[in-house]
């Protein structure tokens, strides 16, 4: 939550109308917030869960994040009106393991067809559907922290930043094509991890340089060198002087 506001600002320089449903307090008894929490208290013990829906009416987010641990808890009603409120709506059910899920890929593409973009806690394999095949995306850390590391080892900076890991999460997308996104792809395939591996810690790399944050590798050593090759040079140098 508290790197999601400056990384949204960092990128568009305004706010967006990003909303997500986590909400760690609420200043009013009728936010919608409230009704979120009070939603989910019920639903751990079994009851219904209108309260999420109306929350989405009232806010209307783009992206609701499952971390609940909840199996169930994004109804069919939320689909749909996540599905009415939203031109491309995602839906990110990343609670493990799968009975955990708050929805499963194939009822998210039943409700909405091919308009909501899905990602889960594992790698589910494609939904097919009405003559179409939809492939949902896996959001995991494999893409993020393996590469602020080798990024941090690479350039033996001291200091590790906000905007390293929001870098990296904007490498990742970026390496999502245009047909990828088309079918609501939000990470790149499990098949492009080298080539995801190579590319996130050099855009990392590139940070620590512009920003003088290594210690004994200066951003005009490397200035001639597109990212990955900057990143190849100082991997190499450090192991040479280790």
């Amino acid at each position: 939550m508290e790197k999601l506001t400056p990384a949204i600002d960092l990128r568009r320089g305004d706010k967006l109308q990003t909303v997500l449903l986590i909400w760690y307090e609420s200043r009013d008894e009728d936010t919608a917030g409230n009704r979120f929490q009070q939603a989910l208290q019920s639903s751990r013990s079994g009851a219904e869960h209108p309260e999420i829906v109306a929350a989405i009416e009232d806010f209307k987010p783009t992206a609701p994040i499952g971390v609940s641990t909840v199996g169930k808890l994004f109804s069919r009603e939320l689909v749909e009106t996540m599905s009415r409120t939203n031109q491309r709506p995602i839906i990110f059910a990343l609670s493990n393991p799968i009975e955990k899920h708050e929805c499963l890929p194939e009822e998210v593409y039943a409700r909405s067809g091919d308009k909501v973009a899905y990602a889960g806690g594992v790698q589910f394999p494609p939904v097919h559907l009405g003559g179409q095949t939809f492939p949902p995306s896996q959001a995991h850390n494999l893409d993020i922290f393996p590469a602020v590391g080798m990024a941090i080892y690479a350039t033996n900076t001291k200091r590790v930043t906000d905007e390293m890991f929001i870098e990296a999460a904007h490498a990742v997308a970026d390496q999502v094509a245009p047909e990828q996104l088309k079918l609501g792809m939000l990470f790149p395939p499990q098949g492009n991890l080298l080539e995801v591996a190579v590319q996130t810690p050099a855009r990392v790399a590139q940070v620590i340089f512009d920003c003088w944050l290594g210690p004994r590798r200066s951003s005009d050593q490397y200035s001639g060198l597109d990212p990955a090759s900057r990143l190849q040079a100082a991997v190499c140098q450090v192991c040479v002087v280790n």
